[in-house]
């Protein structure tokens, strides 16, 4: 979203709460994608149970090897597999890092535009950070004196999310041994019920290995993700007791 103009102070508009409201309908459209989608999976993971039990019940009463009993078994093992765990956590990753990008892209717009603005002597691509959002934070913390304590909890989570975004993006999901932020990674995995290591899965038991596989298990992580977000973005930009875009 782009304000474009430069406002006087003279205004009465508040353009801060007019750039959220665009947010805010961006995140509605964004859930809605998610729902169905999310909604769908669950209706064609039921079908194809149905029809493979189906076929399982007739394939069963006509077999008498044992083993092709077990492989039948095998079969209906990896399907539940694949409809209840990795079909699901491939779209949630996917859409995870959707939101993620739609969240930096905003960050980076909202400072761009006050550099704009107010023609400050530094942009957020003059600042030095690991990704965008580092770098917002010094652009929103240092050029426009937001106080990030007061956007609290919402900060922390979204860097949370970051880490497991960067393993997803750049490393398939996995944490190695030596991972400089395994711990935190772990942490936040054992207090999200949505999150699990895909060892732990397989095995059903903890497993500490030197790499382990991120597995997104429930669709409340985005739904909190989404929500999180605007609330983060609806405190920056509404409560903050400032319009950031006027001169």
């Amino acid at each position: 979203m782009n304000l474009s103009k430069k406002t006087s102070k003279s205004t009465l508009i508040n353009y801060s709460k007019i750039y959220f409201f665009g947010i805010e309908i961006a995140f509605r459209e964004l859930l809605d994608y998610y729902s169905i989608i999310e909604d769908g999976l669950v209706s064609e993971k039921n079908k194809r149970f149905q029809n493979f039990s189906k076929n399982n019940k007739h394939a069963n009463e006509a077999a008498t090897d044992p083993e092709y009993e077990s492989f039948l078994e095998s079969e209906l093992a990896s399907e539940y597999m694949k409809l209840d765990y990795y079909f699901p956590h491939n779209f949630r990753a996917s859409f995870l890092i959707q939101i993620f990008s739609f969240v930096e892209y905003e960050l980076k717009q909202i400072c761009n535009q006050h550099h704009y603005q107010f023609s400050t002597a530094v942009s957020i691509s003059d600042l030095k950070g690991s990704s965008d959002l580092d770098k917002a934070k010094v652009y929103l913390s240092k050029i426009c004196k937001i106080d990030f304590n007061r956007l609290q909890p919402e900060w922390s989570y979204l860097n949370s999310l970051r880490k497991i975004r960067n393993r997803l993006v750049h490393h398939q999901g996995t944490i190695t041994h030596d991972d400089p932020d395994r711990k935190k990674l772990l942490s936040f995995i054992s207090e999200n019920a949505d999150v699990s290591i895909k060892e732990d899965l397989l095995l059903n038991k903890d497993f500490d290995g030197e790499e382990l596989t991120i597995m997104i298990t429930g669709r409340a992580l985005n739904e909190c993700f989404l929500e999180y977000a605007e609330i983060f973005f609806k405190k920056l930009l509404e409560e903050e007791g400032k319009d950031l875009f006027t001169v």
